[in-house]
């Protein structure tokens, strides 16, 4: 149940980096986002 808990995690972080570029000007937080998001992804593997 720990690693389905993380996958959704990871895939909310990874889709809030999208939002995150749209949003920002610079896109400087969808890198960010993004690589923490597939961090917390693998970590459930």
């Amino acid at each position: 149940m720990v690693a389905n808990v993380l996958i959704v995690a990871g895939t909310l972080l990874a889709s809030a980096a999208g939002t995150a570029a749209r949003i920002a000007a610079n896109g400087s937080w969808f890198w960010l986002l993004l690589a923490v998001g597939f961090g917390v992804l693998f970590a459930a593997s």
